[in-house]
């Protein structure tokens, strides 16, 4: 958990680590935990950008996402920056 926990928090400002929460609350989760294997026969997929969402909700989220250190960020706020760009020009 602890591995996993700083691979997706590294590129945070402040990154999070497991020894900041309760042990409690690590054990609680830690116990919850069930690993299985699937194998993948296909994958589909398909953008999920928040085109459901007005233009403002759409401005707000590439804001929050350039605001990030983080490059994966930054690449999905351009790519919805597109998306929001291609609906203006019609």
């Amino acid at each position: 958990m602890n591995e996993l926990t700083d691979i997706h928090e590294r590129e945070q400002k402040l990154p999070w680590k497991v020894s900041d929460a309760p042990d409690e609350f690590v054990d609680k989760l830690v116990g919850a935990i069930v690993g299985i294997e699937i194998p993948i026969v296909k994958l589909t997929g398909k953008w999920k950008l928040g085109q459901n969402r007005p233009e403002a909700d759409q401005l707000g989220i590439i804001k929050g996402l350039m605001a990030s250190d983080n490059s994966q960020s930054n690449g999905l706020a351009n790519e919805l920056n597109k998306y929001v760009e291609s609906i203006k020009k019609g």
